[in-house]
C-alpha cells in the first residue's frame, strides 16, 4: 500500500455518487489494506463530507 491509493480510497469516500463509494471496499480488499486501516480511511472520509455539506447548508440558509 502506497499514499496514493489510501489518498484514492479517501477521495472516494467522499464523493457521494453511488459508484465510486460502493467500490472502496473492494479495492481495499484486492490491494490487502487491513480492517482497521479502511475503517480509520473510510471514516475520515465520510466525516469530511458530513461537515462539507452541513457547512454548504449553513452557509446556504443564512442567505436564503
Amino acid at each position: 500500500m502506497d499514499l496514493r491509493s489510501d489518498f484514492s480510497i479517501w477521495i472516494c469516500s467522499i464523493i457521494s455518487a453511488s459508484g465510486p463509494r460502493h467500490l472502496t471496499c473492494y479495492f481495499s480488499g484486492i490491494t490487502g489494506m487491513g480492517y482497521k486501516k479502511y475503517l480509520l480511511i473510510s471514516g475520515l472520509g465520510a466525516f469530511a463530507w458530513c461537515l462539507i455539506f452541513i457547512t454548504l447548508g449553513y452557509f446556504v440558509g443564512l442567505h436564503a
